[in-house]
């Protein structure tokens, strides 16, 4: 998946982690003057979703506070399908199991597990990556 495409509009924007809503279930690090746009259905089509149901995932999105340019791993298109399609497409147990999952990562040190395991690439505390850039990924896996 390339977010250099229809997402390229969050390439050149500070780390996520940065600052923003870091309440439960929401996206960390988003910036308060970027406009707060609903993720389209044509740029959720554009990353994979299939067209019946990217509908249904934007509404997904705009309940977890996800919006357009959000540079999170977990706040992907086809992420948020993945959890829309877990839970047979109900939207409020889609929901739940996105805020879980969030909480669950903000649960653990990301930053030592990563640099345990891997370099490359730096992450913040919240356990988002502090590349300026989401297109790519430089973390690799290595034997330490």
């Amino acid at each position: 998946l390339s977010f250099s495409g229809a997402w390229s509009c969050c390439l050149g924007r500070p780390p996520v982690g940065s600052g923003g809503d870091k309440s439960p279930g929401t996206v960390a690090g988003r910036r308060s003057d970027a406009k707060q746009e609903r993720l389209s259905v044509d740029v959720i089509i554009a990353e994979g979703v299939p067209r019946d149901d990217a509908e249904s995932v934007a509404k997904l999105a705009s309940s977890v506070g996800i919006f357009a340019c959000v540079a999170e791993p977990l706040a992907d298109p086809t992420t948020l399908w993945r959890f829309w399609s877990a839970r047979e497409r109900n939207l409020d147990a889609a929901k739940a199991m996105y805020q879980e999952a969030i909480a669950w990562r903000k649960s653990f040190d990301m930053r030592s597990l990563m640099e345990t395991h891997g370099e490359g690439e730096a992450y913040s505390a919240d356990g988002n990556r502090t590349s300026d850039d989401p297109s790519k990924w430089a973390w690799r896996r290595c034997q330490k």
